[in-house]
């Protein structure tokens, strides 16, 4: 898996695509790092033909969907509606996230 310096619980902001300037927690990464989903963003509606899955009713349904990372960015915490570039501090014993502007940790 790649090293991403975005991790499941982030509160991430949309910077690209029709749901631009939204914000929601990152629920899974995928396996090579590439995609993200984001709780509330980037819903499709779904048509569903009776029949095709046991338990599944016809019709309209919303789920979710996976977006490149690319295209969010983590949501700066003192900041509203801007995001940051994070880099790596390294410490003795220890590796934290840090905001590249600031120097503060990113949690």
């Amino acid at each position: 898996m790649a090293m991403t310096k975005v991790k499941v619980g982030d509160t991430v902001l949309v910077r690209k695509g029709s749901d631009k300037g939204a914000t929601g927690k990152v629920l899974k990464i995928s396996a090579d790092g590439q995609r993200v989903l984001v709780e509330g963003v980037n819903i499709k509606t779904r048509h569903q033909k009776p029949n095709v899955r046991p338990g599944v009713d016809a019709g309209l349904y919303k789920e979710p969907r996976m977006m490149s990372i690319a295209n969010v960015g983590l949501a700066h915490p003192s900041k509203k509606n801007v995001t940051g570039r994070v880099g790596f501090s390294v410490d003795k014993d220890s590796k934290k996230r840090v905001f590249k502007a600031n120097g503060k940790e990113a949690k």
